[in-house]
């Protein structure tokens, strides 16, 4: 089912039960019903009703996001970046990944830049690596013992992204290090694994994911 994204906020902004559960029930008149309660106030609950998006309309196809390029990335560097795009009157940041063959190995280039009443940038030299699933994994990170002249060649991979709508995600994460999943023309989607770390494990696979358009940039 779909809802009105904004109605959900208001059904579900209620502060004197931020510790309580939510219970979504559908009705046959294609409505859900949302309630809340606090488990020490059992006398008390607030309840919304949500018109669905579904009834009388052509079926919604789902675009599968298939992405073909993790980034690895490092907090305190982005951060950096945002508190410059900030100081500058920045209102996006872009982020490009260059690539190029030397004998048997590949390196990238990741940069993030900002322009604003100066122009500021981030550059990252790696080796890539493949993942299990066969995507191309490239690394924000400042460790890394190579360098990278692009000397020109085009990028891989380049995207403007609004400056304020990263920063809502990454200021409130308590983790160092984070992957995004990138393909060109495609969001931007971070994934934050609860436990921490940079992969999945048996006992802990619970995650939070943020999904950005990129700006087009030919409006």
């Amino acid at each position: 089912f779909c809802v009105d994204c904004k109605q959900l906020h208001v059904a579900l902004d209620t502060p004197s039960c931020s510790h309580g559960s939510l219970k979504l029930q559908y009705f046959s008149d294609s409505t859900i019903h949302c309630r809340i309660q606090d488990p020490e106030q059992l006398s008390h609950y607030d309840n919304s009703e949500l018109n669905t998006f579904v009834d009388g309309k052509e079926p919604i196809r789902l675009t599968d996001l298939e992405f073909d390029m993790k980034l690895e990335i490092d907090l305190s560097k982005l951060r950096e970046m945002i508190k410059k795009a900030t100081k500058c009157h920045s209102e996006h940041i872009r982020i490009q990944v260059f690539l190029r063959t030397h004998g048997s190995r590949q390196l990238s280039l990741v940069v993030f830049s900002v322009r604003g009443d100066a122009y500021h940038c981030q550059t990252f030299c790696h080796e890539t690596s493949r993942d299990e699933d066969k995507s191309l994994r490239v690394r924000a990170v400042a460790d890394g013992t190579t360098q990278f002249l692009t000397d020109c060649l085009p990028p891989e991979y380049d995207s403007l992204f609004p400056v304020e709508k990263i920063n809502s995600f990454i200021k409130i994460l308590p983790c160092r290090m984070i992957v995004a999943t990138i393909k060109q023309g495609m969001p931007l989607m971070m994934t934050h694994r609860i436990g921490g770390g940079l992969s999945s494990s048996a006992t802990d696979e619970s995650q939070v994911r943020f999904l950005v358009a990129p700006v087009n940039e030919t409006d």
